[in-house]
């Protein structure tokens, strides 16, 4: 609590280490990860569809998630609708609603019993230092000019 209090936190609850990681695991994995892909994917499908260039759905789609959304949020992008697209975009929202919910809850599920980061750690033994990957590559120059402060080969 004294971190919440000396950064200026508007406020403060009790946690303990284990709600953390998996509120930040399941926020990285379910929000960052998933709902912004999700987003961008049926964003660019729907600007293809009807019509529109992939450079300019990939513009358009970069634009609306690094613009309105990410700074004014969802809400600001019903209210600049018109009432036509308004009734769209509640029809959508909608449909998406409960599907969401429960592949969110999926996710949690999956963190909470450690068989989300149990995947990444088998994921990440299986790609270590395969050629092409080259974050692989940084991670190794990282390690050699820190002194090799992870004694694990393994990672």
């Amino acid at each position: 609590m004294g971190w919440s209090v000396a950064l200026g936190s508007p406020f403060t609850f009790a946690t303990t280490l284990e709600q953390e990681y998996k509120s930040d695991i399941f926020g990285e994995r379910g929000i960052l990860i998933g709902a912004v892909h999700g987003i961008v994917e049926s964003m660019f499908r729907r600007y293809t569809e009807n019509g529109m260039s992939e450079d300019e759905a990939y513009k358009n789609t970069v634009e609306c998630i690094t613009g309105t959304i990410s700074t004014m949020g969802m809400l600001a992008v019903h209210n600049s609708l018109s009432a036509e697209g308004k009734k769209e975009f509640e029809t959508a929202y909608s449909a998406s609603y409960y599907p969401c919910m429960d592949i969110l809850y999926e996710c949690y599920e999956d963190v909470a019993s450690g068989s989300e980061i149990r995947s990444v750690v088998l994921a990440r033994r299986r790609f270590y230092g395969k050629a092409g990957l080259q974050l692989f590559r940084w991670v190794k120059l990282i390690r050699h000019a820190c002194g090799r402060l992870v004694s694990d080969s393994r990672y």
